[in-house]
């Protein structure tokens, strides 16, 4: 069994596919799928499933996954010891969050990474996920940290920031209103967001306030929303972080305001890595109000 057949095995689990893993791992398609079929022969058992749908784990393979990530983060546990040693900063943060933070936040936190730690390493993922299946990536150790919009009080967490959602306009809306009202709203074309839990909390907002949306346009990625509203086809809804890039929009408060908050959450261990403890860090710099803790020279580089 050789480390680079686990990493590919993770790999596709994660992504869904043979194609996904490739892109990920920076090898061919072809090795990737090569890899696994070793495995799957040594040991003499079927770990995946393959289909129209991509590729799955199979019972067994759920299990020999949970294992895998087990080996790879004791392997990456001993790089880290020994660049400890060197007085030297390494490894890798796994890290799944939605489009918005990772463009908005993390994307510019990557460079600042670069420049202060440069042997440390953020693996994204991306997806519109609920909460609580983000936070099941912390439980099954897939994730090192994740960025959510309600807080699992089984994690520790920190308030990074207040997200207010916003009507957005075409360029071309005159005159642009002040604020938006929901009633404001009920007559007018709409465009909306089915992704994750931004979307769901919008529709519960729309319903407790008795505002039906059966008739609105639904859209998974913002950028296909924000589009739609250019072309005059309806007045979206989108919390700022996710528009703040938006020049050819124009953004109106809701009154009374609504917004998300979001937090970071750390898996149970993981600040024991000066890795994630170093990404914490350039957060804290960059969130001050959050209460993340900084981490300074000898501390940063200190075995918990």
């Amino acid at each position: 069994m050789k480390f680079s057949q686990l990493k590919a095995l993770v790999a596709v689990a994660r992504g869904g596919s043979f194609s996904e893993a490739s892109l990920e791992l920076g090898q061919s398609q072809s090795s990737v799928s090569e890899a696994i079929a070793s495995l799957e022969a040594e040991l003499g058992v079927r770990l995946l499933e393959r289909g129209r749908f991509g590729a799955r784990p199979t019972a067994l393979g759920e299990k020999v996954l949970e294992r895998a990530r087990e080996v790879l983060s004791s392997i990456e546990g001993i790089e880290q010891e020994v660049a400890l040693e060197k007085g030297q900063v390494s490894g890798t943060v796994r890290i799944v969050t939605f489009r918005s933070v990772a463009s908005q936040i993390l994307a510019p936190l990557m460079v600042a990474l670069k420049k202060r730690f440069p042997r440390v390493q953020l693996q994204l993922e991306e997806t519109g996920s609920f909460y609580a299946q983000l936070s099941g990536r912390l439980e099954d150790g897939s994730a090192d940290v994740v960025f959510v919009t309600e807080q699992n009080p089984a994690f520790l967490s920190w308030e990074l920031l207040s997200d207010p959602f916003y009507a957005l306009y075409s360029q071309g809306t005159d005159p642009l209103p002040e604020s938006v009202t929901l009633e404001s709203l009920r007559p007018l074309a709409l465009v909306l967001s089915s992704d994750g839990d931004c979307g769901l909390r919008f529709e519960q907002h729309f319903r407790e306030h008795g505002l039906l949306t059966e008739q609105a346009v639904r859209v998974r990625e913002d950028d296909t929303l924000i589009q739609m509203v250019v072309q005059g086809l309806g007045v979206g809804i989108l919390p700022r972080l996710a528009v703040e890039h938006a020049t050819q929009i124009r953004r109106v408060p809701l009154a009374p305001p609504l917004e998300r908050h979001i937090y970071l959450q750390v898996r149970h261990g993981a600040l024991r890595l000066p890795s994630v403890r170093a990404f914490l860090h350039l957060l804290a710099e960059r969130f001050p109000e959050s209460g993340l803790p900084l981490w300074e020279g000898e501390n940063l580089l200190a075995r918990a």
